[in-house]
């Protein structure tokens, strides 16, 4: 980190920090803490929106709405087409259903058509972050 004339080594997890640059590549800030990204359970109680590029929820969902950790699971078909009047159906942590309009996205290359997000409770998901996980040194 530094201030523009000095520097000084990046802060451990739990240190003191005003952003993520404060912190170890693995950390960023939450609640002026150096926070392990894809560490906090779900239902966990999140105070304040995190600032940060990556999420710091395992199942690397937050809920804006309730300000916690989710878990979101697809119940429509994995690759169902979406539109404005067909919406994604997800299953949460909780046990809802949510529909949710803004979790159909574009898919890649000129098709002209549109899918629904996996969700954060598809198997692929959890497989990703095991490797994140793997991946991070300590």
């Amino acid at each position: 980190m530094t201030n523009g004339t000095s520097c000084w080594p990046q802060r451990d997890e739990n240190g003191y920090c005003d952003n993520d640059y404060d912190c170890k590549n693995n950390l960023g800030c939450l609640n002026n803490r150096c926070v392990k990204y894809f560490s906090l359970e779900n239902n966990y109680d999140l105070v304040t929106e995190p600032k940060s590029v990556y999420s710091f929820c395992k199942s690397g969902e937050y809920d804006p709405k309730f300000k916690k950790c989710i878990t979101s699971t697809n119940i429509d078909d994995l690759f169902k087409e979406c539109n404005k009047q067909n919406q994604c159906n997800y299953l949460n942590s909780d046990g809802g259903k949510v529909s949710n309009l803004g979790s159909c996205r574009c898919a890649l290359g000129n098709t002209g058509k549109s899918y629904c997000n996996l969700g954060s409770g598809i198997i692929l998901i959890d497989y990703l972050l095991n490797v994140y996980n793997w991946l991070i040194f300590d």
